[in-house]
């Protein structure tokens, strides 16, 4: 195999263009076993020299195609691990989007119920991330909590964006966990990319995946360092079995390509076993499919009057938090979504025998439920100052920003990183000791916060 690309098989078939006027040459998969990647996750029309030979015939058996990889090439083992930093970086995306629209749903039904589902979509997508930063680990490699806030490459389905939801965000969420059209025929995708709005095609997530397979399977042994174990998320410590995550410890590569499929299953099916929990597209189709009912009945939104890409930084944009009240709880917002982001890589840096590696695990839950709280209490505070209506006359209310820093970059030194995680849960607790007066929430907050720095003393006590 060409070390700089991967070849696949692809057949021609014709397909309708979305607005019914005529038909389009698009690629299909034609290899066994690999039905699930199609050329049109990335490009959705056949270059016209390839439709046929210069005889004017389709060859037997479809045309050879190359799928571009990194040019200069990379070491296989190289490219996986770029990969899987865009797959740990798309997960997150994904969880904060998903995050943000389940937020922004008022407390009634059917959008109390999306709520919940989104929820634990989103749950299963931080399972996702911690996945990935076993994979990581398994292969020596430096883990990834960042965050793209734009795609820089085909493998990003839509630009990052913190919107309320609607049926246009749904359809984009239906098209980005997709499986291969042709695996679920009973989907309009024409209907889907319209009311996405987005003007092309949405590369598929699952596609990602079957490449990171496909660079698994070039390696010619195994990659995984056994003492890496030690450090990997235990699927215990995370409730992985309750909470249903796609997450478990990588001690070969064979049982990474396992865990691949896993979150492939749980994300795009269609290969979810008959009466367990759908996929993520099937949820998001079936609510796609009533959110459209929901509007077409009513007449009304779907969410609350938030803002789109909430921002406590830019005073030009439309999402700014204007509000004095809503500006600080955005800003204290920020800062716990850091130390959530902090202590999920800090604690991979430990030991899973290291005390205070459990400890920085009830942390990050105590973190997640926090910032839930903070996202509605921001949903009672106005966006602006004085207050300003939508265009249907609703008060428009603050969102979570879920905005990071520069860098989530931890030091080198195990000295440094309880430092800087000091530091960072001090600031945080002031902050909300500036916001006790607004609401007791925060008194609630800080106090549990702020209990961490003695924990955090004793543990820079005993650095060396």
């Amino acid at each position: 195999m060409d070390r700089n690309r991967a070849s696949f098989k692809f057949s021609v078939t014709q397909s309708r263009d979305r607005a019914g006027a005529g038909p389009l040459t698009v690629l299909r998969a034609a290899i066994p076993g690999r039905t699930g990647f199609a050329l049109d996750a990335f490009t959705e029309l056949l270059p016209q020299g390839l439709v046929a030979d210069e005889a004017g015939a389709v060859p037997e058996g479809g045309f050879e195609l190359r799928l571009q990889r990194q040019d200069p090439p990379m070491a296989p083992l190289d490219e996986l691990v770029l990969l899987l930093h865009a797959a740990a970086e798309i997960e997150h995306s994904l969880m904060v989007q998903y995050l943000y629209a389940a937020y922004s749903l008022p407390d009634q039904s059917p959008q109390k119920e999306w709520q919940e589902t989104l929820i634990i979509i989103a749950r299963q997508e931080m399972g996702h991330l911690m996945a990935t930063q076993n994979l990581l680990l398994a292969l020596g490699a430096p883990l990834n909590f960042e965050r793209e806030d734009y795609p820089f490459n085909a493998f990003y389905p839509f630009p990052f964006k913190l919107e309320p939801l609607s049926t246009g965000s749904l359809a984009r969420y239906v098209l980005a966990e997709m499986p291969d059209p042709a695996q679920v025929p009973d989907v309009d995708v024409a209907v889907l990319l319209a009311d996405a709005g987005s003007g092309h095609a949405i590369p598929r997530v699952g596609a990602l995946f079957v490449a990171i397979e496909e660079l698994i399977a070039e390696l010619t042994s195994d990659p995984v360092y056994a003492d890496s174990l030690p450090f990997q998320a235990k699927p215990a410590d995370w409730m992985a079995g309750p909470f249903s995550l796609a997450l478990r410890e990588v001690p070969s590569i064979g049982e990474a390509s396992s865990l691949l499929d896993a979150i492939a299953v749980q994300g795009e099916g269609p290969k979810e076993a008959a009466g367990g929990a759908p996929s993520h597209f099937r949820r998001f189709h079936k609510m796609y499919l009533e959110a459209k009912t929901h509007v077409a009945t009513t007449g009304q939104p779907l969410s609350e009057a938030q803002p789109t890409d909430p921002t406590v930084k830019d005073s030009q944009a439309s999402g700014y938090l204007q509000h004095a009240m809503a500006r600080a709880w955005g800003a204290s917002f920020n800062t716990r979504y850091r130390c959530l982001l902090f202590t999920l890589e800090h604690q991979l840096a430990l030991a899973n025998n290291d005390a205070a590696r459990g400890r920085m695990r009830l942390w990050a839950f105590a973190d997640m439920q926090a910032l839930r709280a903070m996202a509605q209490l921001l949903k009672q505070r106005p966006q602006h100052e004085p207050l300003r209506n939508d265009d249907l006359g609703r008060p428009r209310v603050a969102g979570a920003p879920f905005e990071l820093p520069q860098t989530l970059q931890m030091p080198d030194r195990p000295i440094d990183r309880w430092r800087q995680h000091r530091n960072l849960v001090q600031f945080h607790v002031e902050q909300l000791r500036a916001l006790e007066a607004d609401d007791p929430l925060a008194v609630e907050l800080a106090t549990d916060v702020a209990d961490r720095l003695a924990f955090i003393a004793q543990q820079l006590e005993q650095q060396p």
